[in-house]
C-alpha cells in the first residue's frame, strides 16, 4: 500500500479542541405581568363619586385618542383625598417613572408614573415641596 500524498485532517464535530466553553447571558428573572389593581368593596367607594366622574372621564379620553391620535389630560388637582386615593389604586403604579427636576428652581419637579393600563400615566407637578 502506498502513502497518500496529499495530508488529510479531519472536520466536523468533536474533531477540533475547543479552549473555552461556551457561556450564555443570563435570562431576565422576576418579569412582571399585568396583574388587575386590587379593589375595595364596592360599598366602601360609593360615596367616591368625583372618582368615578373621573375614571369615566379617562375612558372616554381613551376612545377619543385611539380615534384620533390627541393625547389627553384629566385634572386630579381637585379630588377629595378618598377620591384621589381611589383613582391612585384604580390605576396602579406600573414599570416606569421619571422625575424631572427644573434647572432653575429645585424646588420645581414633575414627577411621571405609568398606570398599569397601557396610555395612561400620571403626572404630578409641584412646587415649593407641594
Amino acid at each position: 500500500m502506498k502513502d497518500f500524498p496529499i495530508p488529510v485532517t479531519m472536520i466536523g464535530p468533536g474533531s477540533q479542541v475547543e479552549d473555552e466553553t461556551l457561556s450564555y447571558m443570563a435570562m431576565p428573572q422576576g418579569m412582571e405581568t399585568f396583574r388587575s389593581p386590587v379593589l375595595p368593596e364596592p360599598e366602601a367607594v360609593a360615596v367616591c363619586e368625583a372618582a368615578h366622574r373621573v375614571l369615566r372621564a379617562t375612558l372616554a379620553a381613551l376612545a377619543q385618542t385611539v380615534g384620533d391620535g390627541v393625547n389627553r389630560c384629566i385634572d386630579l388637582a381637585q379630588l377629595p383625598p378618598a377620591d384621589l386615593a381611589l383613582v391612585n389604586q384604580v390605576l396602579g403604579e406600573g414599570e416606569v417613572s421619571a422625575l424631572v427636576k427644573a434647572a432653575g428652581d429645585p424646588t420645581a419637579e414633575l414627577r411621571v408614573q405609568e398606570s398599569v393600563y397601557a396610555g395612561v400615566w400620571r403626572v404630578i407637578r409641584s412646587a415649593q415641596g407641594r
